[in-house]
């Protein structure tokens, strides 16, 4: 029987497979999204080191020759993602390439990505005919996709029109909008989304549309289930209070054994990102705070040498992120009383290498953490209540 060739349309179920093959190789899942989500010539991807992506922002462009002016490659919040999480394993220098080849200090060739792009798939389990690389597959998406015609806009999205985009990518310019449509209340807990609807409204193809949605059920604000679509996710303090508990727990497991290891350019950099905790917290930034905060705790676990136990924490961070994200921009008290405290006396029991102080004003830090998010939390529900317009919440 003739091999089927690759399904590029529903919920790009072989994207997620190569995805979750990924997910505990860094440098290759930010390899892959730098594909997926540039047009940039993978020579150009290979050339890239440390220093040219470590102190970019969200947002960026990237150091990256656009072959067309009004399609700048941009820092996405997940190719961000991907590269912090490469560079809290592996820490390379600055003058070391991202994508490396394991065989000394050069640059990984292009003959060595399609024997990586093949491995993936074969690995993945798709199956496949003809397939020899994954730009062939991105390109082969876009060009079937463009001759679609939107569909017309779903009966539930009534009420919330997204605006027409101009390029960025597409993919991201999508993803934020409605990222910022879930926080600000726009797109309400419980609605249903269409794909259509919202591909036809801003202006673009399925494509970009389901790729965002892709990342919004990743980072948990909505779920999306074969044949019944997808949904803003509903929030429960039930749940809440679970993930807080397991962080609890799981947290000052990996401080204690981060303590006994941590070297001196660890500390260096907890005390750089906790001056960007303090910093943010001071002017009120959420973004900002919510960002500094999260690295600033992965760091401080990062040399217990742990790796599952850090994937475990880093998966209960992401389950908490829609709160964070949703509570904290829309309240007029974006920080907790006294995580900057915490946080300098975390450090110096770390610098002390002292397990047990570490982990006591660790669980300090996250009991204040845990308490302040759920009177948000309390607070975001009586504002549900109280008003149909959620832009009156906390105010």
């Amino acid at each position: 029987m003739r091999e089927q060739p690759l399904d590029l349309m529903g919920k790009n179920l072989q994207l997620v497979k190569i995805r979750e093959l990924l997910s505990k190789q860094p440098r290759n899942r930010l390899l892959l999204e730098m594909m997926l989500q540039t047009t940039a010539p993978v020579q150009s991807l290979l050339a890239l080191k440390a220093s040219d992506l470590k102190d970019l922002k969200q947002g960026a462009l990237l150091p990256i020759k656009s072959e067309t002016e009004d399609t700048p490659y941009i820092f996405s919040a997940t190719i961000k993602k991907y590269f912090d999480l490469f560079y809290e394993k592996h820490t390379p220098g600055n003058p070391d390439f991202i994508f490396r080849s394991n065989k000394g200090r050069k640059a990984l060739s292009k003959t060595s990505v399609s024997r990586l792009v093949r491995k993936w798939i074969k690995d993945s389990g798709i199956n496949c005919a003809g397939l020899r690389g994954l730009r062939a597959l991105t390109q082969a998406q876009a060009k079937e996709m463009s001759a679609e015609q939107p569909g017309k806009t779903d009966a539930s999205q009534k009420g919330y029109t997204p605006p027409k985009i101009n390029t960025m990518t597409r993919q991201e310019a999508v993803f934020q909008e409605l990222e910022k449509a879930i926080i600000t209340g726009n797109l309400r807990p419980g609605q249903k989304l269409s794909t259509e609807g919202i591909a036809r409204s801003m202006g673009v193809s399925r494509i970009p549309v389901r790729e965002a949605m892709a990342r919004l059920a990743e980072r948990g604000f909505i779920t999306t289930q074969p044949k019944k679509g997808s949904v803003v996710n509903e929030l429960s303090r039930d749940n809440l209070k679970e993930i807080l508990d397991l962080r609890l727990m799981l947290e000052c497991e990996a401080v204690a054994k981060a303590a006994l290891n941590i070297t001196d350019s660890t500390i260096a950099e907890l005390v750089k990102t906790n001056a960007a905790f303090t910093r943010a917290r001071r002017q009120n930034r959420a973004d900002e705070l919510l960002d500094a905060n999260r690295k600033f705790h992965l760091l401080a676990y990062r040399d217990s040498n742990a790796p599952i136990l850090i994937d475990i924490i880093n998966h209960l961070w992401d389950k908490v992120s829609p709160y964070y994200n949703i509570m904290f921009r829309q309240s007029v008290t974006t920080h907790p009383r006294h995580g900057v405290n915490f946080h300098d006396h975390l450090i110096k029991a770390l610098r002390c290498r002292n397990a047990e102080e570490a982990t006591s004003w660790l669980k300090t830090d996250l009991i204040h953490s845990a308490e302040f998010v759920l009177e948000l939390f309390d607070l975001h529900q009586a504002g549900q209540s109280k008003s149909k317009d959620p832009l009156n919440r906390f105010i």
